[in-house]
């Protein structure tokens, strides 16, 4: 019996399992060990990466420490120094003979300490009593003024944003200066230590020995005191400068994050770190191109192992595909003839349906149209007349749409009349019938209905619904309509007789100057 049925189908029979399944399974166990390696290999990779990217922060922080600490370390010495000077008996503000005696102790501090190029000592008048400068650089009376300590009356070491030396040099200078506390609040005098910035950061930056990582110190205001390796790359300092104006010196007192250079489109990983005392910022930057160089060599050596795995397997899923083609083939063939034929009778349908909305339906707002709507009221009068209900119609035509189709145009009026329809269809039960019988003219039935009230009120309820303002092209319009009701089996004994009375009842309600419901009568 069963091989009488392949015979006469070609369609395995129950006790054969189809030769396709193995074809699906050989499919679902590729796709299931290409999702297993890509998984596989991109969290390997994603691992990989962030474990190179960890190791960058952790050495761009720790320097960042190191450079901090090194960098409040000069700054301390050379403030002890200040201090020690302040103290000193022969200062000219206590002994004004003693000022040759003063010059010669600034001088040999001077030649004891290689990043100092000067000292000033000021008396209360913001006047210079002693200058003593290495080489004749000298500051300008900007950055020397009392005026710095007027903001600030505490006994507290002030540091100065970056100048160039006075004549130019070789060096960018900052001062450090101490107020010399008087009888009063005023300071009296003030003893200032002029700092050569480039060797400052020549020493500093000596603790630097990792290559491809540059260091940049920056005042509140983003000026650069100094940046190491002193190699002139200006890229390299632009992309320093740019960071520190950007998250330097307002951002947290430590943060690391990875960023790319505004100028050369290079990524490096950013460390920023706050110096509160001296109001200084450290950033280290570290360029991230070894690292993504480093993760790109891991990507390919990960991607040829999951290569190497794959090859065998997929051979061999490939030959047990192989193995049921030729039943797939005629599987597919058969299969193919049936469902050609059951798309064709699909087709036909769908058409036929689509056929008999279009004669039946309104095509701009989906309603009923005049025919379909004429048929359901003949139904709905032939149930009444067996069961004894009323049944009520109402012709509603809107007021003022000409305007709107004048003014805007009959996209807009379209777009009206469709939005109207949806709140008519939306003010009724589900068992009445809003149909469009053309233009601005809209017809509803209602099936069952208890007595006149009834009918009224739903007209009330349609004519509410209807005369909220719409938005026309951004303008407020708003569209009233006139209905009129008429009543089965009190105004007519058929259709045509009803239709003509509700007909009557609205053109009396447009008499009566619109936006209101007439019942008929006689």
């Amino acid at each position: 019996m069963l091989r009488r049925r392949e015979r006469r189908t070609g369609l395995p029979s129950e006790r054969e399992p189809p030769k396709i399944l193995f074809a699906v399974a050989a499919v679902l166990m590729a796709a299931a060990l290409a999702s297993v390696l890509a998984g596989r290999y991109a969290l390997a990779v994603q691992r990989y990466a962030q474990e190179r990217y960890n190791d960058a922060r952790d050495r761009t922080e720790a320097l960042a420490v190191t450079q901090g600490a090194l960098v409040e370390a000069k700054l301390e010495e050379l403030d002890r120094t200040i201090k020690w000077l302040r103290a000193l008996p022969a200062v000219p503000w206590r002994n004004h003979d003693s000022a040759g005696n003063m010059e010669a102790v600034m001088h040999r501090v001077l030649e004891y300490n290689p990043l100092l190029i000067g000292f000033e000592i000021l008396n209360a008048e913001d006047e210079t009593l002693i200058g003593v400068y290495r080489n004749g650089c000298r500051p300008s009376a900007h950055y020397t003024s009392l005026a710095v300590f007027e903001a600030d009356p505490t006994d507290r070491a002030h540091l100065s944003e970056p100048f160039s030396a006075t004549p130019p040099s070789q060096h960018r200078c900052m001062t450090l200066s101490r107020p010399v506390p008087g009888a009063s609040a005023d300071a009296a005098g003030a003893v200032t230590a002029v700092i050569s910035a480039t060797l400052f950061g020549e020493a500093v930056g000596a603790a630097n020995d990792i290559a491809g990582i540059s260091v940049g110190v920056f005042t509140p205001s983003g000026d650069l005191v100094f940046r190491t390796p002193q190699a002139d790359d200006p890229q390299d300092s632009g992309t320093i400068t740019a960071l520190a104006l950007r998250d330097g010196p307002h951002a947290d007192p430590a943060l690391s994050f990875l960023a790319g250079s505004p100028l050369n489109g290079t990524q490096r990983i950013v460390t920023v770190r706050r110096l509160e005392r001296w109001a200084l910022t450290v950033v280290v930057t570290e360029d991230f191109a070894p690292t993504a160089a480093a993760v790109a060599e891991f990507r390919r050596a990960e991607r040829r192992r999951a290569v190497f795995i794959a090859v065998p397997l997929y051979a061999l899923l490939a030959i047990i595909a192989a193995l049921s083609a030729r039943q797939i083939r005629a599987t597919k063939a058969l299969e193919a003839g049936f469902i050609e034929r059951s798309h064709i009778v699909e087709e036909l349908r769908a058409g036929e349906q689509r056929l008999r909305h279009l004669a039946q339906h309104d095509a701009l707002t989906g309603l009923p149209n005049r025919v379909l709507f004429a048929d359901r009221t003949q139904q709905a009068l032939g149930i009444a007349e067996r069961t004894g209900d009323r049944v009520a119609l109402m012709f509603v035509d809107l007021d003022n749409f000409k305007p709107v189709n004048d003014s805007h145009g009959h996209a807009a009026g379209d777009e009206v009349l469709a939005e109207i329809s949806a709140r008519m269809v939306g003010a009724v039960r589900t068992s009445d019938t809003v149909g469009r019988m053309g233009g601005d003219e809209f017809v509803v039935l209602l099936p069952v209905v208890e007595d006149t009230e009834a009918a009224l009120a739903v007209a009330h309820k349609l004519g509410s619904e209807m005369s909220r303002p719409l938005s026309v092209e951004g303008e407020r319009v708003e569209i009233t309509a006139s209905i009129g009701v008429a009543i089965y089996p009190e105004h007519a004994a058929g259709s045509s007789e009803l239709a003509a009375g509700a007909d009557r009842a609205m053109y009396a309600a447009k008499r009566a100057g619109g936006n209101t419901i007439r019942l008929f009568t006689r």
